[in-house]
């Protein structure tokens, strides 16, 4: 290898060595992370109107007694609405919905 060669070679290795033995900067990692959703203390909601209160009232809940499925409805045990029911659709089969009124 001529002299010209020999160097080209040795600054490559040097401007790439720092490059390949270190981790990339702009990568975030940190081993401990805590994934768990954050949660505000617990006198947080005290001074905010009471619609923002976890202890906020629905109201009596309403029942139902028609379970509503994509291919049909069918009278079911009355549940709240939205709850979970299943259906036998003649054609079909057993098809999932939720009770409605």
């Amino acid at each position: 290898m001529t002299v010209k060669r020999m160097t080209l070679a040795v600054l490559t290795a040097l401007a790439l060595a720092p490059a390949l033995g270190s981790p990339a900067g702009a990568q975030y990692y940190r081993d401990d992370y805590d994934y768990r959703p954050r949660r505000p203390p617990p006198d947080y909601y005290d001074d905010r109107p009471r619609r923002y209160r976890d202890d906020y009232d629905f109201g009596p809940r309403r029942f139902g007694r028609i379970c509503v499925t994509a291919r049909g409805n069918c009278p079911t045990r009355p549940g709240p609405f939205n709850s979970p029911c299943g259906c036998e659709v003649p054609g079909f089969g057993f098809k999932r919905g939720a009770i409605g009124g």
